[in-house]
């Protein structure tokens, strides 16, 4: 259609008053939330086809005109299941099916007034469970209760350039897309009465009961006595695991088994045994997650139209939106430090190493290498080096919260998680941490990254993954598979102290950039630490003050004033000892750290001030009548 014609005012505001979400802020089709006033504007721009509206279904009251259940799947009967198990509910109308965008499906529910979240989620999954689909189908609103969330979670709403194809409402006989002018002229959502009294009546609890085919099964859930009851419930969990049943269902049918053991089994040991054997052994069921997408084809006119004319970064020109991306390198080489850095970069929005110009949104950050102190403490640093300091920055993080995705519950969990924040990017320290397969597979490798990309389906961030180098030197650890599935890969070095070297190893999007360095400036007495881009030419120049004369005479004088004290020394103390030797902070910190990494000193953070650091010899050098041995040739 000519995008220049403005759409007849009525069809507008009939479209919107069916669409009807918060006015304060709206989805953007490339992911993310834009805040502001939401006008009939947006849903004409949406209609004429000039940009894709996503709207926030649950209000600030904790109610909403409309619910939708989102089948990611391309399969039709799907849809029509849970039309009818709606339609079964003698609902007087309001009920819709649309093709989605080459995903799947959108089953609609329309009300003529506001009801409560609640009582639209009680509906939906009614449906959702006599249709028989996995209890991860997604239901909007996503939420029960908006005090527990911003805004919630928005849905992409259909007829987005009036549109030929998908994107449309369907009718439920044939199954055939449906006009824009049509459907405004049919639809008719449900009175809001009777829509609370079913939602007061259905049930929406799984089953607890589950048939049983082996004997020993029958004769454990009569109940055992004291002494058996772990390996019972342990074998009876495996047992329902095994048959596909859910955690939440296991842990009702036992909890019921549990009061006819004698004595009673303890309901919170009981908890913790499940919880073990769902969380040891991965699920049976995984590989669906691994190809939910379905297929979809265009026709090239539509495709030219449709797709975008250039590539959109979330890092220029390094990392593009929904990209997956690997920082590659050997332990030491400074990975951790550039992924948290560039963490706080898309954050705060700030250009990230001064240089690279970024879109600012929420950072989920997953470590499973790092101690939680070692990762605290260098994101505090960081966070003051950028003069962020009590920012409350759109970051959440995971720290060894034993992330696997060879477990279909892991990989659920993860996409909740992902689908909750709505990142721009989720960074992952370190990929050989998180899955459990072969990385010289590529079969292997390509459902980890298979499953990523699945959690990562509501929103489409961007990956950044920590990977570590071969042994033999190579650029990276395991199949090719790994170097073919990334868009970008950043390869990691030391290249001096405290300096990295950063080589734009492959770029799919962009032409490669020339090799950089990065220098990590950690100031121990402001407690701050920057990284700064420095040329490669310079990686091999010593910085000042990290080494040479003043800094062996900073060591020797530290010594010297230390060995005289047996206790611990704030370091403010020992400045003011070394102030008319002329020692700049510069080289008292590189001497610290040097003697530090010599075994020849301990530092610590002072319990009453954690920027203040305290000092003292290492407790080895100590002699007999506590003053420390000589320095010499330290």
């Amino acid at each position: 259609m000519d995008t220049t014609t403005r759409l007849d005012e009525e069809k507008v505001r009939r479209f919107a008053s069916i669409f009807e979400g918060r006015k304060d802020a709206r989805g953007l089709a490339q992911g993310g939330c834009a805040r502001g006033e939401v006008t009939l504007d947006h849903y004409r721009r949406h209609l004429q086809g000039e940009e894709s509206l996503g709207v926030y279904p649950l209000m600030p009251d904790s109610t909403c005109r409309f619910g939708a259940v989102d089948i990611d799947r391309k399969d039709p009967t799907l849809a029509k299941a849970v039309y009818d198990a709606l339609a079964a509910l003698k609902l007087p109308s309001g009920v819709y099916m649309e093709q989605s965008r080459g995903k799947g499906y959108h089953v609609w529910l329309f009300a003529d007034e506001a009801i409560t979240a609640r009582e639209m989620r009680r509906i939906l999954r009614h449906a959702v469970l006599a249709a028989g689909l996995p209890e991860t189908t997604e239901i909007f609103p996503k939420q029960d209760d908006a005090g527990t969330v911003e805004f919630g979670n928005y849905i992409n709403l259909p007829y987005f350039g009036e549109t030929d194809g998908p994107r449309m409402v369907l009718t439920s006989g044939s199954m055939q897309p449906m006009p824009l002018t049509r459907f405004l002229t049919l639809c008719q959502p449900s009175e809001a009465g009777p829509l609370r009294a079913i939602a007061s009546q259905v049930q929406v609890e799984r089953p607890t009961s589950v048939p049983l085919t082996e004997n020993w099964v029958v004769e454990l859930l009569a109940g055992v006595h004291a002494g058996g009851r772990n390996d019972a419930a342990a074998r009876l969990a495996g047992y329902l695991k095994s048959r596909a049943h859910p955690e939440d269902v296991t842990q009702a049918i036992l909890d019921e088994w549990a009061d006819r053991c004698d004595p009673a089994f303890d309901k919170a040991e009981l908890k913790s045994v499940v919880s073990g054997i769902y969380r040891r052994y991965p699920d049976p069921g995984i590989e669906p997650i691994d190809g939910d997408r379905g297929f979809a084809a265009v026709p090239l006119q539509a495709f030219l139209a449709e797709a975008p004319d250039r590539i959109d970064w979330l890092v220029e020109p390094l990392i593009p939106r929904g990209g997956m991306v690997a920082l590659v390198g050997k332990p030491a080489s400074g990975k951790t430090w550039l992924a948290l850095d560039l963490a706080i970069a898309i954050a705060s929005g700030r250009p990230w190493l001064r240089k690279y110009q970024v879109i600012a949104g929420p950072v989920l950050l997953i470590d499973e290498e790092s101690p939680a102190a070692i990762l605290k403490a260098r994101l505090e640093l960081l966070i003051r080096g950028a003069g962020l300091e009590g920012a409350a920055l759109p970051i959440e993080v995971a720290s060894k919260e034993g992330l696997n995705l060879s477990n279909g519950r892991c990989v659920d969990d993860l996409k909740e998680v992902i689908a909750r924040i709505r990142p721009a990017l989720v960074v992952i320290d370190a990929f050989a941490e998180v899955h459990r397969e072969s990385e010289n597979s590529a079969d292997e490798v390509a459902k980890i990254f298979n499953r990523l990309r699945a959690a990562g389906r509501s929103c489409d961030p961007a990956f950044v993954v920590l990977h570590h180098n071969r042994k033999d030197g190579g650029t990276f650890r395991g199949s090719s598979h790994i170097e073919a599935t990334l868009d970008t890969m950043l390869a990691v070095s030391i290249g001096g102290e405290d300096t990295s070297t950063v080589e734009h190893a492959k770029a799919r999007c962009s032409a490669k950039v020339q090799p950089f360095g990065v220098r990590r400036i950690i100031s121990e007495e402001r407690g701050t630490a920057q990284l700064l881009l420095v040329a490669p030419s310079a990686l091999d120049q010593e910085p000042a003050g990290r080494s040479g004369r003043k800094v062996d005479l900073a060591k020797g004088l530290v010594l010297d004033v230390l060995g005289f004290v047996t206790d611990w020394m704030p370091k403010g103390t020992l400045r003011e000892k070394l102030a008319d030797d002329d020692i700049d902070n510069a080289s008292l910190d590189a001497a610290l750290r040097q003697l530090e990494d010599g075994g020849k000193i301990e530092r610590k953070a002072d319990p009453d001030d954690r920027r203040n650091r305290l000092v003292r010899l290492a407790p080895f050098r100590h002699a007999a009548n506590g003053v420390a041995e000589s320095p010499v040739g330290a």
